[in-house]
Protein backbone atom coordinates (compact mmCIF):
# COMPACT_ATOMS: atom_id res chain seq x y z
CA UNK A 1 0.00 0.00 0.00
CA UNK A 2 1.29 3.45 -0.94
CA UNK A 3 1.53 5.62 2.16
CA UNK A 4 2.57 8.73 0.28
CA UNK A 5 2.43 10.11 -3.23
CA UNK A 6 5.88 11.61 -3.39
CA UNK A 7 6.99 12.56 -6.88
CA UNK A 8 9.97 10.47 -7.97
CA UNK A 9 11.90 11.68 -11.02
CA UNK A 10 14.24 9.30 -12.83
CA UNK A 11 16.85 11.80 -13.99
CA UNK A 12 18.43 10.03 -16.91
CA UNK A 13 16.02 7.28 -17.95
CA UNK A 14 18.38 4.92 -19.73
CA UNK A 15 18.60 1.18 -19.10
CA UNK A 16 19.07 1.33 -15.32
CA UNK A 17 16.73 4.29 -14.90
CA UNK A 18 13.91 2.69 -16.90
CA UNK A 19 14.25 -0.64 -15.11
CA UNK A 20 14.37 0.82 -11.59
CA UNK A 21 11.75 3.47 -12.36
CA UNK A 22 9.50 0.95 -14.05
CA UNK A 23 9.60 -1.41 -11.08
CA UNK A 24 8.80 1.48 -8.74
CA UNK A 25 5.90 2.56 -10.99
CA UNK A 26 4.57 -1.01 -11.11
CA UNK A 27 4.11 -0.80 -7.34
CA UNK A 28 2.05 2.37 -7.61
CA UNK A 29 4.76 5.00 -7.08
CA UNK A 30 4.39 8.41 -8.72
CA UNK A 31 7.29 8.14 -11.17
CA UNK A 32 8.31 10.57 -13.91
CA UNK A 33 10.88 9.47 -16.48
CA UNK A 34 13.19 12.28 -17.64
CA UNK A 35 14.61 10.81 -20.83
CA UNK A 36 16.31 11.70 -24.06
CA UNK A 37 14.12 11.85 -27.14
CA UNK A 38 14.82 8.33 -28.43
CA UNK A 39 13.88 6.59 -25.18
CA UNK A 40 10.97 8.97 -24.60
CA UNK A 41 9.58 8.17 -28.04
CA UNK A 42 9.97 4.43 -27.52
CA UNK A 43 8.19 4.50 -24.15
CA UNK A 44 5.45 6.79 -25.47
CA UNK A 45 4.77 4.46 -28.39
CA UNK A 46 5.51 1.02 -26.94
CA UNK A 47 5.08 1.35 -23.19
CA UNK A 48 7.53 -0.26 -20.80
CA UNK A 49 8.30 -3.99 -20.68
CA UNK A 50 10.57 -5.23 -17.89
CA UNK A 51 11.96 -8.72 -17.41
CA UNK A 52 14.65 -10.35 -15.32
CA UNK A 53 16.77 -13.47 -15.12
CA UNK A 54 14.26 -15.24 -12.86
CA UNK A 55 11.47 -14.98 -15.43
CA UNK A 56 9.60 -12.00 -13.96
CA UNK A 57 7.67 -9.99 -16.56
CA UNK A 58 6.23 -6.53 -15.89
CA UNK A 59 4.38 -4.56 -18.57
CA UNK A 60 3.26 -0.95 -18.21
CA UNK A 61 1.25 0.52 -21.10
CA UNK A 62 2.26 3.88 -22.47
CA UNK A 63 -0.83 5.62 -21.11
CA UNK A 64 0.24 4.68 -17.58
CA UNK A 65 3.68 6.26 -17.92
CA UNK A 66 4.69 9.85 -17.18
CA UNK A 67 7.50 10.69 -19.60
CA UNK A 68 9.25 13.99 -20.24
CA UNK A 69 12.23 15.34 -22.13
CA UNK A 70 12.16 18.67 -20.28
CA UNK A 71 13.98 19.48 -17.04
CA UNK A 72 10.98 21.39 -15.70
CA UNK A 73 9.71 18.09 -14.22
CA UNK A 74 12.53 18.41 -11.68
CA UNK A 75 11.09 21.55 -10.10
CA UNK A 76 8.58 19.92 -7.74
CA UNK A 77 10.19 16.50 -7.39
CA UNK A 78 10.43 15.02 -3.89
CA UNK A 79 12.94 12.30 -4.77
CA UNK A 80 15.36 12.46 -7.70
CA UNK A 81 17.25 9.36 -8.83
CA UNK A 82 20.26 10.43 -10.88
CA UNK A 83 20.95 7.61 -13.32
CA UNK A 84 23.23 9.34 -15.83
CA UNK A 85 26.86 8.37 -16.40
CA UNK A 86 29.37 9.86 -13.98
CA UNK A 87 30.72 12.25 -16.61
CA UNK A 88 27.26 13.84 -16.83
CA UNK A 89 26.81 14.33 -13.06
CA UNK A 90 27.61 18.04 -13.10
CA UNK A 91 25.25 18.65 -16.02
CA UNK A 92 22.35 16.88 -14.30
CA UNK A 93 23.05 18.49 -10.93
CA UNK A 94 23.09 21.89 -12.63
CA UNK A 95 19.74 21.12 -14.29
CA UNK A 96 18.29 20.34 -10.87
CA UNK A 97 19.71 23.56 -9.44
CA UNK A 98 18.40 25.64 -12.35
CA UNK A 99 14.96 24.06 -12.00
CA UNK A 100 14.57 25.83 -8.68
CA UNK A 101 14.10 22.62 -6.72
CA UNK A 102 15.16 23.13 -3.10
CA UNK A 103 13.50 20.18 -1.34
CA UNK A 104 14.29 16.95 -3.18
CA UNK A 105 16.41 14.19 -1.73
CA UNK A 106 18.91 13.19 -4.40
CA UNK A 107 19.94 9.57 -4.94
CA UNK A 108 23.06 8.88 -7.00
CA UNK A 109 22.39 5.56 -8.78
CA UNK A 110 25.72 5.62 -10.61
CA UNK A 111 28.92 3.61 -10.86
CA UNK A 112 31.95 5.01 -9.06
CA UNK A 113 32.83 6.42 -5.66
CA UNK A 114 33.01 10.17 -6.31
CA UNK A 115 29.54 10.97 -7.66
CA UNK A 116 28.04 12.15 -4.37
CA UNK A 117 30.71 14.82 -3.66
CA UNK A 118 30.56 15.88 -7.32
CA UNK A 119 26.79 16.35 -7.12
CA UNK A 120 27.09 18.04 -3.71
CA UNK A 121 29.52 20.56 -5.20
CA UNK A 122 26.56 21.90 -7.18
CA UNK A 123 23.66 21.01 -4.88
CA UNK A 124 25.22 21.94 -1.56
CA UNK A 125 21.86 22.45 0.18
CA UNK A 126 20.40 19.09 -0.84
CA UNK A 127 20.72 15.73 0.85
CA UNK A 128 22.55 13.49 -1.61
CA UNK A 129 22.65 9.75 -0.91
CA UNK A 130 24.65 7.06 -2.74
CA UNK A 131 22.89 4.03 -4.19
CA UNK A 132 24.74 1.01 -5.49
CA UNK A 133 23.12 -0.76 -8.45
CA UNK A 134 24.65 -4.25 -8.67
CA UNK A 135 22.94 -5.62 -11.74
CA UNK A 136 23.21 -5.20 -15.49
CA UNK A 137 20.21 -4.10 -17.53
CA UNK A 138 20.10 -4.37 -21.32
CA UNK A 139 17.78 -2.44 -23.58
CA UNK A 140 16.53 -5.01 -26.04
CA UNK A 141 13.87 -3.50 -28.32
CA UNK A 142 10.60 -1.58 -28.25
CA UNK A 143 10.69 -0.42 -24.63
CA UNK A 144 11.89 -3.80 -23.34
CA UNK A 145 14.56 -3.71 -20.61
CA UNK A 146 16.02 -6.98 -19.31
CA UNK A 147 17.87 -7.40 -16.02
CA UNK A 148 20.23 -10.29 -16.58
CA UNK A 149 21.93 -10.59 -13.20
CA UNK A 150 20.83 -10.89 -9.57
CA UNK A 151 21.19 -8.34 -6.81
CA UNK A 152 19.38 -5.57 -4.96
CA UNK A 153 19.85 -1.85 -4.51
CA UNK A 154 21.93 -0.67 -1.56
CA UNK A 155 21.38 2.85 -0.25
CA UNK A 156 22.94 4.97 2.47
CA UNK A 157 20.96 4.57 5.69
CA UNK A 158 19.15 7.89 6.18
CA UNK A 159 15.61 8.76 7.24
CA UNK A 160 15.09 10.60 3.92
CA UNK A 161 15.58 7.28 2.12
CA UNK A 162 12.53 5.71 3.78
CA UNK A 163 10.01 6.80 1.09
CA UNK A 164 12.18 5.24 -1.61
CA UNK A 165 12.58 2.08 0.43
CA UNK A 166 8.79 1.82 0.79
CA UNK A 167 8.26 2.40 -2.95
CA UNK A 168 10.86 -0.26 -3.76
CA UNK A 169 9.17 -2.77 -1.47
CA UNK A 170 5.79 -2.10 -3.13
CA UNK A 171 7.37 -2.62 -6.54
CA UNK A 172 9.15 -5.88 -5.58
CA UNK A 173 12.47 -4.15 -6.11
CA UNK A 174 15.18 -5.33 -3.73
CA UNK A 175 16.37 -2.44 -1.56
CA UNK A 176 18.52 -2.37 1.57
CA UNK A 177 19.69 0.54 3.71
CA UNK A 178 23.35 0.29 4.69
CA UNK A 179 25.43 2.38 7.10
CA UNK A 180 28.67 1.52 5.28
CA UNK A 181 27.96 2.64 1.73
CA UNK A 182 31.50 3.79 0.98
CA UNK A 183 32.82 0.26 1.54
CA UNK A 184 29.97 -1.11 -0.60
CA UNK A 185 30.79 1.34 -3.40
CA UNK A 186 34.52 0.64 -3.19
CA UNK A 187 33.81 -3.09 -3.36
CA UNK A 188 31.94 -2.70 -6.63
CA UNK A 189 34.50 -0.20 -7.99
CA UNK A 190 37.40 -2.59 -7.33
CA UNK A 191 35.45 -5.41 -8.98
CA UNK A 192 34.75 -3.31 -12.09
CA UNK A 193 38.33 -2.07 -12.40
CA UNK A 194 40.07 -5.38 -11.64
CA UNK A 195 42.04 -6.52 -14.70
CA UNK A 196 40.85 -9.70 -16.37
CA UNK A 197 43.32 -12.56 -16.29
CA UNK A 198 43.74 -14.10 -19.71
CA UNK A 199 45.61 -17.18 -20.80
CA UNK A 200 47.52 -17.11 -24.04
Amino acid sequence: MIKNNKKIVIAGAGSIGCYVGGMLASGGANVVFLARSRIANDLSNKGLHLSDWTGIEVKLPADQLNISTGASVLTDADLILICVKSKDSIEMATAILNSGNTKATIFSCQNGVSNVPTIKSVLSNHIVLPVMVPYNVVYEVGGHFHCGTEGQLYCQDHHNATPLQEAAQNGNLGFELRPDMMSVLWGKYKHLTQPTNRIG
